[in-house]
């Protein structure tokens, strides 16, 4: 899909080459984070299957291991910044594959849950400097969280991947690797929490009445509003949805069924296995 992307520097900053190795619905906020960056003066990216998808990034070469086996290889060839998105089970051998080509200093950011540093220092070797990133998919709209832990001695690492995340969402410094299973648990898997809720609400919606359209189209707003009062107000969520539940009106009457059903527990229950998930991702 063409050559490297290239541009000039636009400061006296060292350029940078960052290569994205399986490119994906998560990637699309790493892309955007990187294509902001004024150090950044070549992005590859590299994917299975070959040919465009709808959402690829304009203007994005993408290599395809499936057409060319040595593809990762040629991408981080040369890369400053390699950031390794693909499935936990896929990564030890991927990091071995490229391994010969990372260069000493050479940044290696893993976005795989439950991968430790440990398991991606026996793999990738000796040279790079590992990062462990916890985007969410909102990242690719600019309204991301993303998790951020660095090996020790890493603070350059650490504020230039917290300049250029910063551009995407709310970035989260993390103090261990215990940290990094807990905010997957509570933003990575997040959105799929919220689209739940909007599902099962949708579902009800239609129960009770309401056409498909005007079913999900409330449901969708109603998240979208709530979600900006939550955004711009200044007080706990708990007090926002007090001043919406009028004593002894339908509000308060559909929560106590909500309540009926524990969703402080269920969520703890949630998390808990989100957490023991992660860690099982980690076990050769």
């Amino acid at each position: 899909m063409g050559g490297p992307r290239r541009r000039g520097r636009r400061d006296g900053r060292r350029p940078v080459k960052v290569a994205i190795l399986g490119l994906g619905s998560i990637t699309r906020g790493i892309v955007a984070a990187v294509g902001a960056a004024p150090e950044v003066t070549e992005v590859v990216a590299t994917r299975r299957s070959a040919g465009a998808r709808d959402g690829d990034p304009a203007d994005l070469p993408i290599l395809s291991t499936e057409h060319d086996p040595q593809a990762n290889v040629r991408a981080v060839r040369g890369a400053g910044v390699v950031f390794v998105c693909v499935k936990p089970y896929q990564l030890p051998q991927l990091l071995e594959e490229i391994a010969e080509e990372i260069s000493e200093g050479t940044v290696v950011v893993s976005v795989a849950a439950g991968v430790s540093f440990e398991t991606l220092r026996r793999h990738a070797g000796p040279r790079p400097r590992l990062v462990r990133l916890m985007p969410n998919t909102p990242t690719g709209v600019g309204e991301g969280v993303i998790g951020l832990l660095v090996e020790p001695d890493a603070s350059g690492e650490e504020r230039l991947l917290t300049e250029w995340f910063s551009r995407v969402g709310l970035v989260v410094p993390l103090p261990d690797e215990a940290g990094v299973n807990v905010l997957s648990a509570v933003s990575g898997s997040g959105p799929a929490y919220v689209f739940r809720l909007a599902e099962a609400m949708t579902n009800a919606a239609l129960e009770t009445g309401l056409s498909a359209t005007h079913a999900e189209a409330a449901v969708r707003q109603t998240i979208i509003g709530a979600a900006a009062l939550l955004q711009e107000s200044d007080v706990s969520a708990q007090e926002l949805r007090r001043r919406v539940t009028s004593p002894g009106g339908t509000t308060e009457r559909a929560v106590a069924v909500l309540e009926s059903a524990a969703p402080d527990e269920l969520f703890v229950q949630a998390f808990a296995a989100s957490i023991r998930r992660a860690v099982e991702l980690d076990r050769p």
